[in-house]
């Protein structure tokens, strides 16, 4: 009996997974709080994101910057699949008209629609990078890896140049089109 049980738990324990899921990722070392590390889609994290912005130094503000105005668009293609940046990635609460915040708050770099455009309003010029984004947006990034996807080749451009070395570090330049694709 003690046997049969035993052999019972290794098959379904050695079961194979369907042809969809995704092998887990290597856990973070030191994740951000709130950080998605599944698959996409991925929406903003706003439940975490102030946590993240004192983690990462990033300045919380109830109007967007004045003296930084540049703006970036960030595609991604997961294995072919398109990838929707979501609105309102680092936007929590309601915006009015001039960039001032009714209630919440707003972060340097933040997106007000789908389109992939992200906007940067900061009052100091700065170091902007992608990794801010992604940690912004609460998304993993690194050189082998955007959320939970892990085990695939990862291509990232920046005006159609391949971008070499570890994506977190991608200055951001003004009308830059970020494009991010594995498989």
């Amino acid at each position: 009996m003690h046997r049969r049980a035993l052999l019972l738990l290794l098959i379904v324990g050695c079961s194979p997974t369907t042809k969809d899921a995704e092998p887990p990722c290597p856990a973070l070392p030191d994740p951000l709080p709130g950080l998605q590390e599944g698959p996409a889609p991925w929406q903003p994290a706003h439940a975490t994101l102030e946590i993240r912005l004192t983690a990462i130094g990033a300045p919380i503000l109830t109007q967007e910057g004045s003296l930084v105005d540049r703006h970036f668009q960030v595609m991604i293609e997961i294995d072919g699949r398109a990838v929707t940046v979501p609105a309102l990635i680092g936007i929590n609460g309601t915006e009015v008209a001039g960039g001032k915040m009714e209630t919440g708050f707003v972060t340097e770099m933040h997106t007000h629609d789908d389109s992939g455009i992200v906007h940067v309003h900061a009052n100091s010029d700065r170091l902007f990078t992608l990794g801010e984004f992604f940690d912004v947006w609460g998304v993993a990034l690194g050189a082998e890896r955007i959320g939970g996807y892990c085990d695939r080749v990862m291509t990232v451009t920046v005006n159609s140049v391949v971008a070499e070395g570890d994506p977190r570090l991608i200055e951001i330049l003004d009308q830059a089109n970020i494009e991010i694709a594995t498989g």
